[in-house]
């Protein structure tokens, strides 16, 4: 049984579907009191109300508006205060090729993917180190350990993400603070649907067939499970993960072929 959990309170960011719902929903099970947030109020409510049918002894709250932007933040700090959990998330940047960014696509994509999340743990770590406890878990991507080509804005900014926050790491955890990485592979998400909708059109076959091809080419013959990836970040949260600081864990099936 894991512990510590239970009376918290966690903003879960971009958490009204796919990852960032698996992880609110993960938290509350162990008794965290769940900040809600996505861009719209309506969605957030409508995921609430779906997290509460799942979930009916969980305590959620809605905290909209976009992490990605300094007002968004404001917004979002406004309805939730101090927090004792983190978990930071956010759509990447879209596909392309390196010849058709402008500076200032990389300069947004950095802003959304790296700075944001630098900026929401600054303003609520304080809090975190008054207390002597606290978590930061960021939901990157299997990319920064193994980049896709068509993703490069996503590659770099969250890659920037993963180094910024290894130092941050060390210096927070004699606050009893640990801030950790989760890079996800190919999760059942509303997102993994899209990029395969867009597969399937290129390449003129139907959506089921192109779904189930990328299956079959995983090593689990599978895609991943928002639920259990959600009960992965509910664990650095944990009690038991205390001793995990500044790491990066790869929750992809074994599609990326690391080994260190």
């Amino acid at each position: 049984m894991l512990t510590g959990v239970n009376g918290k309170t966690a903003l879960v960011c971009a958490s009204t579907r796919g990852l960032g719902f698996g992880t609110a929903r993960a938290l509350a099970e162990l008794g965290a009191k769940v900040w809600v947030n996505g861009r719209q109020r309506a969605g957030v409510e409508t995921a609430i109300a779906a997290l509460q049918t799942e979930l009916p002894q969980g305590t959620f709250a809605a905290a909209p508006g976009d992490v990605t932007t300094a007002d968004g933040r404001a917004t979002i700090l406004e309805a939730c205060g101090d927090v004792d959990i983190l978990i930071n998330n956010a759509g990447g940047p879209p596909p392309g090729f390196f010849e058709d960014w402008a500076e200032e696509d990389w300069h947004q994509a950095i802003d959304q993917n790296m700075v944001a999340p630098i900026m929401l743990a600054k303003v609520l770590t304080p809090y975190m180190a008054k207390c002597g406890w606290g978590r930061v878990v960021n939901i990157t991507s299997g990319s920064v350990k193994s980049p896709i080509p068509h993703l490069g804005l996503s590659n770099g900014a969250r890659a920037g993400l993963t180094g910024a926050m290894a130092g941050i790491s060390r210096q927070l955890a004699p606050q009893g603070i640990t801030i950790n990485n989760v890079l996800p592979g190919q999760h059942e998400t509303d997102r993994l649907r899209a990029n395969y909708t867009n597969i399937a059109a290129r390449s003129g076959v139907s959506f089921e067939d192109a779904w189930e091809k990328g299956k079959q080419n995983h090593p689990t013959r599978s895609f991943g499970d928002a639920t259990d990836f959600g009960a992965v970040v509910a664990f650095l949260c944990s009690d038991q993960a205390k001793f995990i600081v500044g790491q990066n864990l790869m929750v992809d099936g074994g599609a990326a072929n690391i080994t260190l």
